[in-house]
């Protein structure tokens, strides 16, 4: 195997020097480009049988632990907005009890109120400068009027505004 390898690298160099002098070619025969060129044959395929009888073993890796996952506020909210099996008055009632929910527990963790105060700050919709997002929160739901007349004109769902506006507001409270 080695003299292959001397002989292989001998004859790359030749075909290098050659590239730049051609007189080096025109003094070697034929004979020797033809002995050259069967020698390369058989290296090639002397390393195509060795690659093919050289026994390839995986690798047996165990299965990865599985990530534990952490609650995220408002993770329920997403959900909610993925659902798509209930009819849309349900659906759209579950989506903004859990985004009061969310409200309140940012209210808590974030805001510095107690379970209660922050209820009654949802509630009575103080606890945010947007009335939008304080009006959709708050029980009973009290819109601004000039809202009701916009999106009444405009394409978008009034839900979707609510509910882009009350989450703004949460994550600025949560930002805090």
């Amino acid at each position: 195997m080695r003299r292959l390898a001397v002989l292989g690298v001998a004859a790359v160099a030749v075909g290098l020097v050659a590239l730049f002098d051609r007189g080096v070619v025109l003094g070697v025969d034929l004979r020797v480009v033809n002995v050259v060129g069967v020698l390369a044959v058989v290296a090639g395929i002397r390393y195509a049988l060795a690659a093919r009888a050289t026994d390839r073993r995986r690798a047996d890796v165990e299965p990865p632990e599985p990530r534990h996952r952490s609650a995220v506020l408002g993770d329920e909210v997403e959900t909610a907005l993925r659902a798509t099996d209930r009819d849309g008055v349900a659906r759209r009632a579950e989506l903004r009890r859990r985004l009061r929910g969310v409200a309140v527990d940012v209210l808590v963790a974030h805001g510095g109120y107690d379970r209660a105060a922050a209820e009654a700050a949802v509630d009575d919709g103080t606890w945010t400068d947007d009335p939008v997002a304080a009006g959709y929160l708050a029980e009973p739901t009290s819109l601004p009027p000039r809202m009701r007349v916009r999106n009444l004109l405009r394409r978008r769902s009034t839900v979707r505004r609510c509910v882009e506006r009350a989450l703004t507001a949460v994550e600025e409270v949560r930002g805090r």
